[in-house]
């Protein structure tokens, strides 16, 4: 069998081979999964620690709000979470369905997730430009050493990764989480079962519904023919961290393992404002990392990896996030390549340095700060522009002057 060169890139490094089933040793009871990390105060934190109970008609109105003025008041836009049934899940949805003022932009624009077994709507609508220019430097980043593994590997790399597919705030679909037999047989072997991995599905009120679970990630990386992505990215802040554990065992639970890994690309961010007087803005940025890991008799969401790049006080940690190019490749296409291919992906990492992601998260610092500040570089204004009359506006117009001439052939004036 061959082996990776030795001389492989500084941007990618090997790893071993993991361990097979045989290799395993018996299993310890299910721990539980370890808590969130500690939140930094935001507006609204302790309203918000359970979802808001609001009528289908509520939330149609909170939709056209959103549509017509881009934002809402709540205290943490970014990740609102409502309390809504699947009953009332379905008819919100019929209702928009039949409404053409929000129809097209609710499917075109709005970013939700729906989560039956604990009936929770979540509006995922306050990305700040920070967030989601963060996001993209990243994910451009992770294409771009991808692009490099197939120019240096072209025979046994280049085909597979051309099959590799880059999405953002796309849905994705979702199976019940757990099977009432298959629950109830996992807290037999361990009667302190996370509650996570012991949520009981609802009942569907009618067999021609499917399951409504959807989440809608900030980024994925989705094998051509693959139905699921193998990856997902959440960029998150305090209400998203919070869920994290809960978001992970989603993704894995809800596609039955096909998403191998959930990445969060974490910020502590303070808004600045110009005369701050009192604490000084939080600047700690990590990254972290949760898998599905294997025992004898299950599989269950773990926090694989936690990587803190950037510290409070703004200085640069160092070090390096490896992500196995598998995480890339679905198994089952991974095992229909040529024996050369399998064994350089199983032992090729895409690896993110600390100091690729501080500089990764500056440019989105930079970038937002510029906005909401109004201090970045900006073109004389020069002359006036005169602002195009709306199609609604010009219909104003001519009704009134269709109105106007009709009152004058009445009153017989010329």
């Amino acid at each position: 069998m061959s082996t990776p060169p030795s001389s492989s890139p500084p941007s990618f490094k090997s790893c071993p081979l993991k361990a097979t089933a045989k290799d395993q040793t018996p299993a310890p009871p299910r721990p539980p999964l370890p808590l969130s990390p500690a939140l930094t105060s935001s507006p609204g934190d302790d309203a918000l620690s359970e979802p808001q109970r609001v009528s289908v008609p509520g939330l149609i109105r909170i939709l056209k709000h959103i549509k017509g003025r881009g934002s809402w008041k709540h205290p943490s836009p970014e990740w609102a979470r409502y309390r809504v049934s699947v009953a009332e899940y379905y008819e919100l949805l019929r209702r928009i369905d039949e409404d053409n003022s929000v129809k097209d932009w609710f499917e075109d624009k709005v970013r939700y997730d729906y989560s039956s077994i604990d009936e929770e709507f979540v509006l995922r609508m306050g990305n700040t430009a920070l967030h989601e220019c963060l996001g993209y430097n990243v994910f451009q980043r992770i294409n771009a050493k991808l692009d490099l593994l197939k120019a240096e590997h072209p025979a046994e790399l280049g085909t597979i990764l051309a099959g590799v597919l880059f999405g953002a705030n796309i849905s994705i679909p979702l199976k019940p989480s757990v099977d009432s037999d298959s629950d109830s047989s996992l807290d037999e072997l361990n009667p302190e079962a996370d509650p996570f991995t012991s949520r009981q599905p609802p009942k569907q009120e009618s067999s021609h519904h499917k399951c409504p679970d959807s989440r809608t990630p900030d980024g994925l990386f989705k094998y051509e023919a693959a139905q699921y992505p193998s990856m997902v990215f959440e960029v998150s802040y305090s209400q998203k961290r919070e869920h994290l554990p809960q978001i992970a065992d989603d993704y894995f639970s809800g596609t039955r393992g096909s998403i191998r890994a959930v990445v969060n690309l974490d910020v502590d961010y303070t808004p600045p404002q110009k005369g701050r007087v009192g604490n000084p803005p939080a600047k700690k940025a990590s990254v972290s990392v949760w898998r599905l890991k294997e025992f004898p008799e299950y599989r269950e969401t773990t926090l694989e990896q936690e990587h803190v790049y950037r510290t409070k006080s703004g200085s640069l940690r160092p070090g390096i996030l490896s992500l196995p190019l598998t995480d890339f490749v679905p198994q089952k296409v991974l095992k229909t390549f040529p024996e050369a291919t399998r064994i350089l992906a199983a032992n090729t990492t895409v690896d993110l340095s600390h100091a690729e992601l501080y500089e990764d998260l500056n440019k989105a610092l930079e970038w937002h700060e510029q906005t909401i500040l109004d201090n970045g570089i900006k073109e004389d204004e020069g002359k006036p522009i005169r602002k195009r009359k709306r199609d609604s506006e010009e219909r104003e117009e001519r009704k009134a002057a269709r109105i106007d001439n009709a009152d004058k052939t009445f009153n017989g004036t010329p």
